[in-house]
């Protein structure tokens, strides 16, 4: 506040002003996260995949090999081993895996689908993508997003049959079939 302001007119100020003090702090939250460090990354204590059912624990082992890898223990337990420090290396053998299970679980869930619907696809991929869940190609070919495992398994149907609909002529009649 200036030396010379009245003090007393402080209070009038802020409530005429108090829409715009709350817009500007918006604001201002909202880019915040723009200067923020980005937290440090850690190798996770379990991976949830609901599409599946299942909840993983996860151990780490530093070996003196320079590749990370990732093997699956009885009970649910992964075992991610070798240069673990390396932080690129880990999420790299992560996301193997995660494609692994896709493959493992969510495909065959596809031609399960597929088969109820009676929506033939020609193949089907396995991917990373950023920005969709699955993606259906003109030449029929579905892509399956890793990030699938991580939904519930009524979602990751739904976008199943949605990417298996764009294939259909009569996308209303197969999903009648769904029941």
């Amino acid at each position: 506040m200036p030396r010379d302001y009245d003090v007393h007119r402080v209070s009038a100020l802020l409530e005429r002003k108090k829409h715009w003090i709350r817009a500007a702090l918006e604001r201002a939250e909202s880019h915040r996260k723009f200067f923020e460090p980005q937290p440090v990354w850690r190798l996770p204590l379990q991976m949830k995949l609901p599409a599946v059912g299942s909840t993983w624990h996860v151990t780490a082992k530093e070996s003196g090999v320079p590749w990370v890898a990732v093997r699956e223990l009885a009970g649910e337990r992964l075992l991610i081993f070798g240069a673990i420090s390396d932080k690129r290396a880990c999420r790299s053998a992560l996301a193997r895996w995660l494609m692994r299970q896709t493959r493992e679980h969510l495909v065959p869930r596809l031609q399960t689908i597929s088969l109820k619907t009676g929506l033939p696809y020609q193949r089907v991929l396995v991917k990373r993508q950023k920005t969709r869940w699955a993606s259906c190609s003109r030449r029929q070919t579905i892509s399956l997003n890793t990030k699938l495992l991580f939904l519930p398994g009524d979602l990751v149907d739904y976008v199943m049959t949605h990417e298996l609909c764009h294939i259909a002529e009569k996308p209303f009649e197969a999903l009648l079939a769904l029941g």
